[in-house]
């Protein structure tokens, strides 16, 4: 007997632990559930058709899709600086010191054009010494504003130079320099670099590594003496001579970005079975909780229209995981030939009480 009614039914997670069923308005049949074997889906989503077969049991599960909250990176420095691209004043032995940096957030800056050079940007750009710049960066990581040091090696010019490192939804920016060398303070680098665009991230980027001066030593050509700027001026672009040719400055090398991919990501199915009596419940119009019922009525119990509630448990969903497919699926002892079609809903709370016999105890319930 097929009966138009209106129900409430919601899936709602437990925190990762658990999974409540509850009704929705839709089209009910008088079906008696049996007790449950296997659903198949996550649980927080708002429609569900059910359509009855002669499958054990309700239960759930969740094919889960590798979290992206973390990336990979590995980045090669192409050192291209040489007589050959810039022809004037090169010096002997052209190199690159160690590569030396940060992944952090928007709140704090390591190094920008127009800000003053910090003691640690003024010892990377003077002497390739990574000491100050690393005590800075770990500062910005006890204060939450930073989250890792970045640390790769130097090279000769032409030459290059690779690491790899893991950065962070939350910190998504990239800072990275070297020292011109020799030379009185000029340095090539990125600065905030974000490499989370539009909730991904980019799979790869090539950055033109262009010299600045750090302002804090007034030296013309790359062996001048040492000449300390006082005060000193703001960090900027250099465009003019000896980085000069034919009136443009070309670049002295490229920073590339590629993302590291998974050879094989992660997927998960995730499942779950009603195991307990207390599980599910039946919760009449007068608002009488029924928890020990051998079976459920989907939704016409004689001449009272029910709302139910199921709690689906051990569901370890981690945080940030991706969920690529998902339904539920029920069993039925009393089968008709007509189609129940319910929406579902999630409780809206991070950790689901269980059901207890209180009035209302299921309808009372916040509802996503």
């Amino acid at each position: 007997m097929i009966n138009t009614q209106t129900i409430r039914t919601i899936v709602v997670c437990k925190r990762v632990r658990s999974f409540l069923v509850w009704s929705a308005k839709g089209q009910a049949a008088r079906h008696s559930l049996r007790p449950p074997t296997l659903l198949s889906g996550y649980g927080l989503f708002l429609f569900m058709l059910l359509t009855f077969f002669a499958t054990p049991g309700i239960g759930i599960s969740a094919n889960l899709a590798n979290t992206t909250e973390i990336a990979e990176y590995n980045v090669t420095f192409e050192a291209t600086w040489s007589e050959n691209s810039h022809p004037l004043d090169i010096p002997p032995n052209p190199h690159f010191s160690g590569l030396i940096g940060a992944t952090h957030n928007e709140n704090v800056v390591f190094w920008e054009p127009g800000g003053l050079a910090s003691p640690g940007i003024e010892d990377m750009a003077e002497l390739g010494s990574r000491v100050k710049l690393t005590a800075e960066v770990e500062a910005a990581i006890a204060d939450g504003t930073s989250l890792s040091v970045l640390r790769g090696g130097g090279t000769p010019s032409p030459g290059s130079a690779n690491f790899s490192f893991k950065i962070h939804q939350a910190y998504p920016l990239v800072t990275l320099v070297s020292m011109v060398a020799p030379s009185p303070d000029w340095f090539v680098g990125v600065h905030g670099l974000n490499l989370h665009r539009n909730g991904q991230w980019v799979k790869e980027m090539v950055v033109e590594l262009l010299p600045y001066d750090a302002g804090t030593d007034s030296g013309v050509t790359f062996r001048s003496s040492d000449r300390d700027t006082n005060p000193p001026e703001q960090i900027s672009l250099i465009a003019k001579l000896p980085f000069l040719v034919d009136g443009t400055g070309p670049p002295l090398g490229t920073f590339t970005f590629k993302r590291i991919m998974p050879p094989n990501p992660d997927k998960v199915t995730v499942s779950s079975r009603i195991n307990s009596g207390s599980d599910d419940v039946e919760e009449q119009p007068s608002g009488t909780m029924y928890l020990n019922s051998s079976d459920l009525e989907l939704v016409d119990d004689g001449l009272t229209n029910q709302t139910l509630g199921m709690i689906f448990r051990g569901i370890d969903v981690e945080q940030g995981a991706i969920i690529t497919k998902a339904y539920i699926q029920f069993t039925t002892d009393e089968v008709s030939t007509d189609i129940c079609n319910l929406t579902i809903h999630g409780e809206d709370t991070d950790n689901p009480l269980d059901f207890t016999k209180n009035l209302n105890n299921l309808s009372g319930r916040a509802k996503t």
